[in-house]
């Protein structure tokens, strides 16, 4: 497996290359504050390509540290097994079964997909996504919310957006709620609970997974490598946030013919 590293040029965005059996893969990360780490990480191994995104408390005094932790156990896990038990062994060890959501860090969402040569298999885990273009057409393997229609109500109907404190207070408390949840993050439970479809592989051109940061949908998937290569820097802050969204790392594997 081939890789090579380039700063865009743009903020603090970077894009890798790896070439794997018969895909070619970019991968793009950039952090959205400059002056911090990213809480996105990018996974390629010789199968399984993986996206992963951090959801860091900061009301915990450990928060940044133990997402930092869990993304590592989750990247580990990912590196040393096959897909779903990658997803299983990473939670079975970022759970914390003692404390209530609104004391927990460490939880990972998640995507990942199996490049077989007969079959592609995408998972997904909280609010990560999954693309696929077949016959050039662009198609979200999984595009329901990751909560179910009760919990996004329950979201809806927290505080105005004007206040971050008191938005994340909220967030915090209701989503302890694990019947509020379509696709959990993984360790929020103690077994990993993600949604899993598989296509034929020679039907598959192109695919695509990212973090939610990347702010993808049909239309910017004719056109992705523009929009992600503008940067985060262009983008407007999304109150309650003093930044844009969110982290973005975006990978995508092109078929080799």
């Amino acid at each position: 497996m081939l890789n090579a590293t380039t700063d865009v040029g743009c903020g603090a965005l970077t894009r890798t290359a790896h070439q794997l059996e018969y895909w070619d893969i970019t991968a793009w990360e950039e952090p959205v504050n400059p002056e911090a780490e990213s809480f996105d990480r990018t996974v390629v191994t010789d199968r399984t390509i993986a996206v992963l995104d951090g959801a860091v408390n900061y009301a915990h005094l450990e928060g940044e540290a133990r997402t930092r932790d869990a993304l590592e156990v989750t990247v580990q896990a990912l590196r040393e097994n096959p897909m779903p038990k990658a997803f299983a062994v990473a939670t079975s060890k970022i759970h914390r079964p003692d404390e209530p959501y609104r004391h927990r860090s460490g939880l990972v969402a998640a995507a990942a997909v199996e490049l077989g040569f007969d079959e592609i298999t995408g998972y997904r885990a909280a609010d990560c996504e999954v693309w696929a273009n077949t016959g050039g057409e662009w198609v979200n393997l999984f595009p329901h919310h990751m909560l179910t229609d009760e919990g996004q109500a329950v979201m809806a109907a927290g505080p105005a957006q004007d206040g971050a404190h008191a938005w994340w207070k909220h967030q915090e408390i209701e989503l302890d709620d694990l019947t509020l949840w379509r696709y959990p993050t993984l360790g929020l439970d103690r077994a990993a609970k993600f949604v899993s479809a598989s296509l034929y592989a020679f039907e598959v051109d192109e695919i695509v997974i990212a973090s939610d940061g990347a702010e993808l949908n049909a239309a910017r998937m004719t056109d992705l490598e523009p929009w992600v290569e503008e940067g985060i820097h262009a983008r407007k802050p999304q109150p309650p946030h003093r930044f844009p969204h969110g982290d973005i790392t975006v990978i995508r594997a092109k078929r080799r013919f």
